[in-house]
């Protein structure tokens, strides 16, 4: 794993959660695993350039590894995190965009890093409880993301009607604690979604 630059520096918690998520990949030969990570943290410092080594080194645990990037208000410089996402790409990891359509800065976070995986705010699946437009609102919010990504996650499934819902409006992946781990939906896709345990 890498390590502090010296004895003074201090690792961010992003950096801390990444080397526990990579030393859980080491021990599960097939586990899945995703990475949670600020916008902030999106861009090449060193260490994050020496985990990129490893992961090249590695294929194997790049191959089972999601990075999820929260979307935020405001990103940081939009070159270094559209360079950060393409290089952990070229490693072999997927990233994702985490909480799209929640707030302002989701949709320069999809332009930018051009992700593998958007999951959907689960405010989405609260609206569509509610009423027809709420329905709509999800269907819409489905067709915008797949302009943006193959891969596109219903995020805050909480019970068996959010499950019917979200299928209704299109949806092939879903997210949630209302559904049972590895419960197959329709045609071998899998509840938890591409991200595995993501």
């Amino acid at each position: 794993m890498p390590a502090a630059a010296g004895p003074g520096a201090h690792l961010r918690p992003d950096h801390l959660a990444a080397g526990r998520v990579v030393r859980q990949l080491r021990l599960g030969g097939t586990v899945r695993l995703g990475l949670s990570i600020s916008a902030q943290s999106a861009r090449r410092d060193h260490w994050w350039a020496s985990l990129m080594v490893l992961l090249r080194r590695e294929p194997e645990l790049a191959a089972r590894l999601v990075v999820e990037i929260a979307g935020e208000p405001t990103l940081p410089d939009l070159e270094s995190v559209r360079d950060f996402c393409l290089q952990l790409q070229l490693c072999g990891c997927r990233v994702a965009i985490k909480h799209f359509g929640g707030d302002s800065g989701n949709l320069a976070a999809a332009k930018v890093c051009r992700p593998d995986i958007i999951k959907l705010d689960p405010v989405f699946i609260r609206r569509a409880r509610e009423d027809r437009f709420g329905r709509e609102l999800l269907e819409e919010m489905l067709a915008l993301c797949g302009s943006f990504a193959p891969s596109i996650v219903v995020d805050g499934i909480e019970r068996e009607e959010d499950i019917r819902m979200a299928l209704d409006a299109g949806a092939e992946w879903l997210q949630g604690c209302g559904i049972p781990a590895g419960a197959p939906l329709h045609e071998g896709t899998l509840a938890r979604g591409p991200g595995g345990r993501a």
